[in-house]
């Protein structure tokens, strides 16, 4: 029933798995995702510190100090 195969009592008394094996690729794909996301992250963020060191060496190179 809407998608799933129900937990009868039938099935705990026969020892049956309750475990079901989409749950298994479900569980191992949110791992996956997980994992490719935060290798994402990490390298986003590595490049925008390096591009905004590179942009902070160009625009400090043309900044003039003024009196006040």
């Amino acid at each position: 029933m809407f998608g799933r195969h129900p937990c009868l009592a039938i099935d705990a008394f026969l020892g049956l798995p309750t475990e079901d094996i989409a749950d298994k690729q479900h569980t191992e794909y949110v791992a996956k995702l997980r994992k490719r996301l935060s290798e994402s992250y990490d390298r986003v963020r590595q490049n925008a510190r390096s591009s905004g060191l590179l942009n902070k060496k160009h625009y400090d190179k043309s900044a003039r100090f003024t009196r006040l």
